[in-house]
C-alpha cells in the first residue's frame, strides 16, 4: 500500500496548529459555577491520560506521522505535559484535541465531552460518557453560507436571533475566530473545515480555551438583521439537562418534494422543475423505513420503468456508514442505460460529504460520467478511516484514530472532489429555504441550440481542465476543440448528430478516436468525452 504525503497546503494547517499548541495558554479564567466533572480529576490523572495518549496513538493509527511530523508530535505533548498544573480542564481537553486534529485527518479526533452529540455522531458509533466535565453549547446554532455565518436555529428566548448573521463573537471578527478555533477540528480538507466551523463556534469551553471569550459564563455577540439593522446579545451557555424548545430556519428542499417524503435518510421522487428523479442519500446505512440494498433495488426499478432521464443523487450532509454497501446502488444505476447519457446524472455534494459517502461519490465518478454540483467534498479521494476508539484511562474520553488508509488511486492526489457546477447557498438562501442546487439545475429541461462558442471545464484525469467548444451551425462543418491541460489546442472534430438540445461527435485526441455527447439546456452545455473505455464529464457555458 502506498503511503503519501498530504499536500502541503494541508501541511501548513497542521503546523499552525501545532504552532497555536506551543504558545502559552491564552487569556481567561474559569468563572464561578463552572460545569462540574463526575469525578474530580486530579493534575496527575491528567497527566496519565495525556502520557497515555502519546503513547498510543502512533500504535493505533494506521500511519500517525502522514502529515505531522515526529518532532512536532512530542514538542506538543511535552508542551503540554509541562502546562497541565496551570490549565483548567477543559483547556487540558481542547489543547490535546489541537494535538489530535493536527494529525490531519478528518477521522483522527478528540470526541469532545458534549451532553449529546446532535449531528456529530450521525453515521457512526457512539461515545461512552466520560468522567471530564461536560462541555456546554450556546442557545444558538450556526450554519456557514457563502457569505457568512446565519443564525439557523435558536432557543425561543433568543428567537429575535433567527436568520440574523453574525458579525463578532466578544469583539473578534468572524475571520478571527476561524482562525482561532481552526486547529481544534480534525478535517481532510478547508471543505471539511468549514462544515464543522459553525459546530464548534457555539461550544463555550472551546471559546474559552481558545481565547474568544474571557468567560465561560457569558459571551457578548453581535449580529446584523435581514435589514442591515445591528443586533447585541449577550449569551450564556444552556445549563446541562435542560431541554428548552427550539425555533429554526425554513428547511432548505426541492420544490415540490413533499415534507413527509424528506423525513428519511433514503428516499426518492419525481421532480417536476425539472424533470427529473431526485434521490436522497443521507447516509450509507440502514434506516427503519428500507435497508439499503432494498433502497437501491426499489431506486432501479423505479428508473427502468420512468420516462424521465435525469437522476439527481443529493449525497451533501452524509457522514458516511457502512461503505460495503456502496455497490449495490453503483450496480443499480449501471443497469439503467440512460444514466450513463450525457447529462443525465448529477451528483450533489458539499464539505459534508465524507467517509463511505465519499467512498461512494468517488465509484459514482469512476463508473458514470456524473457530473458533480455543489462544493468541494469532506474528504480527499484517498484518505485515511476506519477511525478505532481509544478511551483515555483516568479521564474515560474518547480518541478516534484512523487504522486504514483508502486508496482509491496512486495517482490521484487531489483534496477533495470539486463540483463541475457550483451552487453554494447564500444567506439569503437560507433564510428563505431556497436550494442553491435546485436553482442551478432549474433548466435542465429548456433545450436549447448547441451551436456558438462554449467554455467550460472538463473533468479527467483525476483534475479539472479548462476546455472550450466551437460547435458550427452549418451542417457537415467541423467543430474545434481545446482542452490546453492536455495539450489540445484547436483541435478539429466532426459533428455527426445534432439536434435542438443535444449533438454528438468524434474527436481525434492522443492518436485516437473519442466519441463526445453532449446536451444543451438554456446557455449550459452538459456532456462526456469517451476516452480509452471511461467517459469524462464536462459542462460548458455559451462565450
Amino acid at each position: 500500500m502506498e503511503i503519501k504525503v498530504a499536500p502541503a497546503a494541508l501541511c501548513s494547517l497542521a503546523c499552525a496548529a501545532l504552532a497555536t499548541v506551543f504558545v502559552a495558554a491564552p487569556v481567561g479564567a474559569a468563572e464561578a459555577n463552572p460545569p462540574q466533572p463526575l469525578v474530580s480529576l486530579s493534575s496527575d490523572d491528567w497527566r496519565a491520560d495525556v502520557q497515555f495518549a502519546r503513547e498510543s496513538m502512533p500504535k493505533q493509527h494506521a500511519n500517525l506521522f502522514h502529515t505531522l511530523s515526529r518532532q512536532e508530535y512530542e514538542a506538543a505533548f511535552d508542551r503540554l505535559l509541562n502546562d497541565v498544573d496551570g490549565l483548567e480542564e477543559h483547556e487540558i481537553i481542547v489543547r490535546l484535541a489541537t494535538i489530535v486534529a493536527a494529525v490531519g485527518d478528518g477521522h483522527s479526533r478528540l470526541t469532545l465531552p458534549l451532553e449529546s452529540m446532535e449531528v456529530a455522531a450521525a453515521g457512526h458509533t457512539g461515545t461512552t460518557p466520560s468522567q471530564a466535565q461536560t462541555f456546554r453549547r450556546l442557545p444558538l446554532r450556526l450554519t456557514r453560507a457563502s457569505d457568512g455565518y446565519v443564525v439557523s436555529r435558536a432557543t425561543e428566548g433568543e428567537g429575535r436571533l433567527l436568520g440574523a448573521r453574525l458579525l463578532t463573537i466578544d469583539r473578534h471578527d468572524v475571520a478571527a475566530v476561524e482562525a482561532a478555533l481552526a486547529p481544534v477540528i480534525q478535517r481532510d480538507n478547508d471543505f471539511q473545515l468549514a462544515e464543522w466551523l459553525p459546530w464548534f463556534m457555539v461550544i463555550t469551553e472551546v471559546l474559552h480555551a481558545r481565547g474568544v471569550s474571557p468567560s465561560l459564563e457569558e459571551s457578548r455577540w453581535r449580529f446584523e438583521d435581514a435589514r442591515g439593522r445591528p443586533i447585541e446579545a449577550t449569551l450564556r451557555p444552556v445549563p446541562a439537562g435542560a431541554d428548552p424548545r427550539w425555533i429554526e430556519l425554513p428547511e432548505h428542499a426541492w420544490p415540490g418534494v413533499p415534507p413527509d417524503t424528506r423525513r428519511s435518510r433514503l428516499w426518492f421522487a419525481d421532480l417536476a422543475q425539472p424533470a427529473a428523479v431526485y434521490a436522497r442519500v443521507g447516509e450509507i446505512g440502514d434506516t427503519a423505513e428500507r435497508s439499503f440494498e432494498a433502497f437501491a433495488a426499489e431506486l432501479h426499478a423505479h428508473l427502468a420503468a420512468t420516462r424521465l432521464r435525469t437522476l439527481i443523487v443529493d449525497l451533501r450532509g452524509n457522514p458516511g456508514g457502512d461503505n460495503s454497501l456502496n455497490p449495490s446502488l453503483v450496480r443499480a444505476l449501471l443497469r439503467v442505460p440512460w444514466v450513463s447519457d450525457p447529462g443525465a446524472l448529477h451528483v450533489l455534494v458539499d464539505g459534508g460529504t465524507f467517509s463511505a459517502a465519499m467512498n461512494l461519490a468517488e465509484d459514482l465518478e469512476h463508473w458514470l460520467p456524473a457530473v458533480f454540483v455543489g462544493s468541494g467534498t469532506g474528504a480527499k479521494p484517498n484518505t485515511y478511516g476506519d477511525a478505532r476508539k481509544l478511551v483515555l484511562p483516568r479521564s474515560g474520553l474518547t480518541l478516534r484514530l484512523s487504522s486504514l488508509y483508502w486508496q482509491n488511486h496512486p495517482n490521484d492526489h487531489r483534496v477533495a472532489i470539486e463540483p463541475l457546477i457550483e451552487a453554494k447557498p447564500t444567506i439569503s438562501d437560507l433564510r428563505e429555504g431556497r436550494d442553491p442546487a435546485a436553482a442551478a439545475l432549474s433548466r435542465l429541461d429548456a433545450a436549447a441550440d448547441p451551436a456558438g462558442r462554449w467554455s467550460g471545464t472538463l473533468s479527467a484525469g483525476f483534475r479539472n481542465s479548462e476546455i472550450e467548444i466551437d460547435l458550427p451551425s452549418a451542417d457537415g462543418a467541423q467543430g474545434r476543440m481545446s482542452i490546453r491541460a492536455l495539450g489540445v489546442e484547436g483541435a478539429p472534430f466532426e459533428v455527426l448528430e445534432r439536434s435542438t438540445g443535444a449533438w454528438a461527435g468524434e474527436i481525434a485526441f492522443a492518436s485516437r478516436s473519442a466519441p463526445v455527447a453532449a446536451r444543451v439546456s438554456g446557455d449550459r452545455m452538459t456532456g462526456w468525452i469517451q476516452y480509452r473505455g471511461n467517459r469524462h464529464p464536462f459542462v460548458a457555458t455559451r462565450r
